[in-house]
């Protein structure tokens, strides 16, 4: 029993750690005040190489900058969801993408939406949620904002003032309280292999940057910063699997 168990979790682990990646892909990490910067936000295992599109019930977006939360229509584009982030003022912009909670149950006859109540044959059941946020017009305060998601990560210091092998301190929330974990980070065009990373690191413990994970941002480009964390189960679900990205620009 304790072997089938064993080898039933490792399933688990291995189909939620092969799960699509949620992100946000702004076409420019600068936009002019009353323009409309154009995005993707994509559904992948190798970022910013979009693989299929989320529906559009199942993603919201947004932009919030100078107090201001101001929701952003999607579109289906074929293997993405496309929008166009109004830019309402000087500074610091946030874009924001929410992939809502699913539930997925693992079945003797393959993974089917649905919890255990849907699946009375389940051999696992979990809820899929995924959140992500994007800098635009990096530089000045506002940078290190607490938007809110239930997983979130938050730069500590401004990324627009990075430079090729400078470090990000960032910090990993969940439902608001800092939490430790395990960071990826990556950048465009640094891998074509799915789940391949530029840079892997944990939160520490101890320290004056304790509590904090240290992400080398070694080359310039686009960057992503990954977490995940799996909170309790629910009504019909074993466990929540969260998973968070923030995506900013390194200047060359």
């Amino acid at each position: 029993m304790k072997i089938m168990t064993t080898a039933l979790a490792l399933g688990i682990f291995a189909s939620a750690a092969s799960a699509h990646e949620f992100v946000l892909a702004p076409q420019s990490s600068t936009a002019a005040v009353g323009s409309a910067a154009p995005f993707a936000a994509h559904s992948t295992h190798v970022f910013f190489k979009p693989e299929e599109a989320e529906g559009l019930d199942s993603v919201s977006a947004a932009v919030v900058a100078s107090g201001e939360t101001l929701p952003v229509t999607l579109e289906n584009a074929g293997t993405w969801l496309a929008g166009a982030a109004p830019i309402p003022a000087e500074g610091p912009v946030w874009l924001t993408g929410h992939r809502h909670g699913q539930i997925w149950s693992q079945t003797p006859d393959g993974w089917k939406i649905g919890g255990r109540d849907a699946n009375p044959d389940a051999r696992a059941a979990a809820k899929y949620e995924k959140f992500s946020k994007a800098l635009l017009n990096a530089g000045g305060a506002g940078y290190d904002a607490e938007l809110g998601h239930l997983l979130e990560i938050v730069p500590l210091a401004d990324p627009a003032d990075l430079a090729p092998g400078d470090t990000l301190p960032v910090k990993v929330l969940y439902d608001g309280a800092a939490i430790p974990a395990t960071v990826h980070a990556t950048f465009g065009g640094f891998a074509e292999t799915p789940g391949t990373y530029a840079f892997v690191t944990e939160t520490l413990i101890d320290g004056e940057n304790a509590g904090n994970a240290m992400v080398k941002t070694w080359a310039p480009g686009l960057w992503v910063i990954r977490a995940e964390h799996d909170a309790a189960g629910g009504d019909g679900f074993d466990r929540h699997n969260l998973r968070a990205t923030l995506v900013f620009e390194v200047e060359g």
